[in-house]
């Protein structure tokens, strides 16, 4: 969850995956979660919210939460 922090309190913004939406679905069902993607580190820069986990670094906009860049490690 990406969740906004001001005087008001808390507000949930979304979500943010290294999972694909397939997986999600799978996941749910089985109840079985690959370790390796689940979110580690996370740190805004500018605009942009960098997301690291074993499987990939992942940069989104911290607005929109749109995906714009990804990278898997081998």
């Amino acid at each position: 969850f990406v969740i906004k922090v001001s005087e008001k309190g808390f507000n949930t913004k979304g979500k943010v995956a290294h999972y694909t939406e397939e997986e999600i679905a799978d996941n749910k069902a089985n109840r079985y979660y690959d370790y390796t993607k689940e979110i580690q580190r996370c740190i805004q820069i500018g605009d942009n919210l960098y997301t690291l986990s074993q499987n990939m670094v992942k940069v989104n906009n911290i607005n929109t939460l749109k995906e714009i860049k990804s990278l898997k490690f081998d």
